[in-house]
């Protein structure tokens, strides 16, 4: 009998970002996030509310398609059969987002991509990164996921009923807050977007030799000939 035992995450420095500096905001402006939760017992409007806030967060705008909806999620939301931090984990272990973000990032970027979406901030050093890789590579993704959303960082800041944020985005003495995550970190890595270059690069040739049926030789056409009578050379 083999007695599988998971290795537990690497301690890394906690290096001081903003959302770890007490606020002394007195009145926070467009930049303060609002906070969506269902410890209010929202409307049927609010709810809907809180479901757009959930995808906006883990998938970012830009990828909020058709194709990235889970409706039996939301209707399990909408029937409190399910608490918003397990909502989030079906949104992190859904298909798309693995297609979107996991399936074209190593798994440095995409613990990256989760640390900055699900718990509301930005990786503190290269240390957390392979700390949270080596979980993945251990427990697998759902593994990662689990541990990710039961961490007390997400539990004291989000519990089971606030949908994530990014935290703390108010710098004091500037005049714009930080950027949102979705902003400054691309979908894909730069391996990736270099690869993505090379394939549009090599399709580029044999479109320029595209020839329509109706323009392609037919028997009998000296065109088919050229080739023949070039190699014979001018002295036959």
């Amino acid at each position: 009998m083999i007695l599988k035992m998971s290795i537990p995450i690497l301690k890394y420095s906690l290096s001081t970002q903003n959302q770890r500096v007490e606020s002394f905001e007195v009145n926070p402006g467009d930049e303060q996030y609002r906070i969506y939760s269902t410890d209010s017992l929202p409307s049927s409007s609010e709810v809907d509310q809180i479901i757009w806030a959930a995808y906006r967060q883990i998938f970012s705008e830009h990828q909020i398609l058709k194709s990235t909806k889970q409706p039996f999620l939301e209707s399990q939301l909408r029937f409190n059969q399910i608490s918003i931090k397990d909502f989030i984990k079906g949104l992190v272990l859904s298909a798309p987002f693995r297609d979107l973000n996991y399936n074209v990032n190593n798994n440095y970027r995409f613990v990256e991509i989760c640390v900055q979406r699900v718990l509301g901030r930005d990786i503190y050093n290269e240390r957390e990164k392979i700390a949270w890789s080596i979980i993945i590579a251990t427990q697998g993704l759902e593994g990662f996921i689990d541990t990710l959303l039961n961490t007390q960082e997400y539990l004291s800041n989000f519990g089971d009923s606030i949908v994530p944020f990014q935290r703390r985005r108010i710098i004091p003495q500037r005049s714009k807050g930080e950027m949102p995550f979705n902003l400054k970190t691309p979908r894909y890595g730069i391996e990736f977007r270099s690869k993505l270059a090379a394939t549009q690069f090599s399709w580029a040739s044999p479109i320029r030799r595209f020839r329509p049926q109706e323009q392609q030789p037919k028997a009998g056409d000296p065109a088919l000939f050229l080739n023949m009578v070039q190699e014979m050379g001018p002295g036959l």
